[in-house]
Parts: structure tokens; C-alpha cells; sequence
């Protein structure tokens, strides 16, 4: 029952987060030169939210991973980004990492970052493939090609405001229900890896209007609240 002039978009304030330098700097010195990074952020719940058998998810998981080793070139991290008792990512990292063979490709982050250490490593990745929505707009807020796994309207939502709905179907958002099937969904992610450099142009141009919605945020608040 509210009125329209009630009812204020604002952008999510992870957007404004600083990125945190050392963890940035240690990263960028521990890859080789040129070297591409994706960083994946896996969440131990999703399967949970989408109903998708979680030995299918893993599978498709492990899959999409040897796909991105060979077909890319590139190295891989595995992001925890929450670990919480009730949902902790370490455990499924550690899961896809295991059922991989531990290869030398790819790492896991298992150190307690913070938030703005995290941000600083994911800055620094050629792409990264989030299921949690915090590591995606780490991402989006750092330039980075990034693609965030759909399992409400929030990933659609955020992806459509930044890069727009055309690059949202050409990959930007993947459904988790499509995690059964690795054919469907890398036949997305390769495609946004394609266009990478469009993604990032993209992104730099729309993001000064998403960090302004979020300062925003923090000037509306008070004012209701007086």
C-alpha cells in the first residue's frame, strides 16, 4: 500500500567496498605474467535454494573445471566466501578440489580473508563465476568479467542494471537449475569469456551510476529516519 514516492532503488553498498591492497599485491605476485585467473566462488547452500541433486552439481562442477583448464589456459581459485556454521563454502570447495585430483591448476582460498581481502584477490582474476552474490559484486564493482549463478531475482536484477539484459542471456547470469547439465552451462560461460573485454568495458561505464545508487543509500537513510 505504499506510494511510488515511498519506495527508492538504491545499489547494493558492496559496491562502495575498498579492495583491499596487500591481498591484491601478494596475489598478483604469486601468478605468472599474463597468466588468466578465474576465480569461482561456490556456495555450500545452493543446491539447497535451486533443488538440484548436489552430486550432479559437483559433477558439473569438476567438469566445467577441466573444460576451463584446457580450453582457456587458465588457473583456477576456489572462493569460500562464506563461512558460516550453517553454510560453510570451504567444504565445498574442498569437495570439487578433491574430486579434481587436487591438480596444480587450481587452489582454494582457505585462508579467513575478510571481505575486502577477498575483493582484493578477485580484482586481480580474468573472470569469476559466483554462486554467492557478494563475491559476484566483487566482481562487477572491480571491472572483472563475471557471471553470477541465478537462483531468485536478485542475480538477474543486479547483472541486468550493470551489463544490461542482452549480455545477461549471452551469460552474465547462469541458471542454477542448469547445473545437471555441464554442456548447458559451459556453453554460456564460454561465451562470455569471448567477450570478456566487452564485459569489462561494459562494466566501467555503467559502474560511477551503481556506486552513486549505493552512496545514496546512506543519504536517504537518515533523512527518513529524521
Amino acid at each position: 500500500g505504499f506510494s511510488r514516492d515511498k519506495v527508492k532503488l538504491a545499489a547494493d553498498p558492496a559496491f562502495l567496498l575498498h579492495a583491499n591492497d596487500s591481498t591484491k599485491q601478494w596475489f598478483r605476485r604469486s601468478k605468472q605474467p599474463n597468466e588468466g585467473v578465474v576465480a569461482i566462488a561456490l556456495s555450500q547452500g545452493i543446491c539447497q535454494w535451486s533443488g538440484v541433486p548436489r552430486e550432479a552439481w559437483l559433477a558439473t562442477w569438476v567438469e566445467l573445471i577441466e573444460r576451463m583448464i584446457q580450453c582457456w589456459g587458465v588457473s583456477v581459485v576456489l572462493v569460500p566466501h562464506v563461512q558460516e556454521p550453517y553454510a560453510n563454502d570451504l567444504i565445498a570447495c574442498t569437495d570439487v578440489w578433491r574430486l579434481l585430483g587436487f591438480p596444480a591448476e587450481v587452489s582454494v582460498l582457505g585462508s579467513d580473508y575478510t571481505a575486502s581481502e577477498y575483493k582484493g584477490i578477485i580484482s586481480e582474476c580474468s573472470m569469476v563465476i559466483a554462486e554467492r552474490m557478494h563475491a559476484g559484486i566483487a566482481g562487477l564493482s572491480s571491472g572483472v568479467c563475471t557471471s553470477i549463478v541465478a537462483y531468485s531475482v536478485k542475480a538477474r536484477g543486479v547483472i541486468a542494471d550493470v551489463l544490461g539484459r542482452e549480455l545477461a542471456e549471452e551469460g552474465a547470469v547462469l541458471e542454477a537449475s542448469d547445473f545437471v547439465s555441464a554442456e548447458t552451462v559451459w556453453n554460456k560461460i564460454d561465451r562470455i569469456w569471448s567477450k570478456r573485454s566487452l564485459v569489462a568495458n561494459q562494466i566501467s561505464q555503467q559502474l560511477p551510476q551503481i556506486q552513486a545508487m549505493a552512496r545514496s543509500a546512506f543519504e536517504m537513510i537518515p533523512a527518513a529516519l529524521m
